[in-house]
């Protein structure tokens, strides 16, 4: 029986013999891992040596590396939902990355860090997501997002909102940074921040201190 595919907002879809699609998996210590959270750890391998692997190796490398007991079933359909699978990575991306450049942050709106945390509802049986802009110079937070889901389009909203509360009119636009979430590297948000001629820093795999304000 094959199964109806899960949209990217992870919420629990009815396949055509009724069964939802839970929008989780666990760990080998009974947690349960967000079927975004996983998303966003496929993409950061992919960043790394394990680009050339496929959905079966990518599924061992994050039972290995993360302790999520992710089936290859699982991992294909991951996979092909954001236009990873093997095949599917062969174009070249419109918005390659930039890696972070080494600065001295000396004002306000110079560099923003953006990043996304999960948490789960103990009896509810649901994710939800906060995202958060900080401002590295003042360390304010300068506009966040909450809910039961967290798309790139959420994400954009939520720069827009940003930018108007805190740039003016002829004000140079602050750098971005983020990791490699599928929200960020999503053609959606790259192409917002190449309109607004904004420097948007996507950080190396495995290197948490290079975003560590957010």
């Amino acid at each position: 029986m094959k199964r109806a595919a899960t949209p990217k907002s992870g919420r629990p879809v009815e396949t055509k013999k009724g069964r939802p699609v839970p929008g989780y998996s666990f760990t080998v210590t009974g947690e349960k891992v967000s079927d975004e959270q996983i998303t966003e750890w496929l993409f950061e391998l992919l960043e790394g040596e394990e680009y050339v692997y496929g959905y079966k190796l990518l599924a061992q490398s994050i039972r290995n590396q993360y302790g999520v007991k992710l089936n290859k079933k699982k991992s294909y359909r991951l996979c092909k939902e954001q236009g990873i699978l093997q095949k599917q990575r062969q174009r070249i991306p419109k918005h390659p990355r930039r890696l972070p450049k080494n600065q001295v942050v000396t004002r306000s709106n110079q560099l923003w860090q953006m990043d996304i945390k999960y948490g789960y509802v103990i009896g509810q049986e649901r994710f939800f997501f906060v995202l958060s802009i900080i401002d590295v110079f003042d360390r304010v937070v300068v506009q966040q997002y909450r809910g039961p889901v967290c798309e790139a389009k959420h994400v954009v909203q939520t720069l827009w909102r940003a930018l108007q509360s805190r740039i003016k009119a002829g004000d140079v636009m602050p750098t971005i940074r983020t990791d490699n979430g599928p929200q960020f590297v999503s053609k959606l948000f790259g192409d917002t921040c190449e309109s607004l001629d904004m420097i948007h820093e996507r950080i190396p795999l495995r290197t948490p201190n290079m975003n560590a304000y957010i």
